[in-house]
C-alpha cells in the first residue's frame, strides 16, 4: 500500500512541475505582448517608407564597347632566402617484440586452448 503511495506522490509532483512550467510560459508571453503594444516612443518603432518616397541615387552611365584587356601582373619581388636544412633521418626502430616474456607466450597458448579454433573461418556446411 505504502507502495503505491509513494508512486502517486511522485506522479503529482511530475504533473505539478509541468502545470508550473506551462503558467509561468503563458504569463512570460502575456507579459510581453502587453509591453509591445505599450505605449513606448514612435522613436524606436521601425519607419516605414513608401515606395514613391524613397530616392535612389542615379547609377553611373556605362560606355558600351570594347572589354578592356587585363590588366598586367604585378611583378612579384624574388626573395632569395637560405635553403632549409634537411629533413633529420631518425634511427629505424626495433622490430616491437609482441611476445615481451614467455609468460605471455604461455598465456596466449592456454587462451587458444580454451577458446578453440574461429568458428568463423569454419564453412556453414559443417554446422548443419
Amino acid at each position: 500500500m505504502e507502495r503505491g503511495f509513494e508512486q502517486l506522490i511522485l506522479i503529482v509532483v511530475i504533473l505539478l512541475a509541468a502545470v508550473f512550467d506551462f503558467v509561468v510560459r503563458w504569463l512570460r508571453r502575456r507579459q510581453g505582448k502587453d509591453e509591445s503594444v505599450g505605449a513606448g516612443p514612435a522613436d524606436e518603432q521601425p519607419l516605414l517608407l513608401e515606395e514613391h518616397e524613397i530616392e535612389l541615387p542615379e547609377a553611373p552611365a556605362v560606355e558600351r564597347g570594347l572589354p578592356l584587356p587585363p590588366p598586367a601582373p604585378a611583378e612579384v619581388p624574388v626573395v632569395f632566402r637560405r635553403p632549409l636544412p634537411p629533413p633529420a633521418i631518425k634511427p629505424p626502430r626495433a622490430a616491437r617484440r609482441l611476445l615481451r616474456q614467455p609468460l605471455d607466450a604461455r598465456r596466449g597458448i592456454v587462451m587458444m586452448a580454451v577458446l578453440g579454433p574461429c568458428r568463423g573461418l569454419q564453412a556453414a556446411d559443417r554446422e548443419a
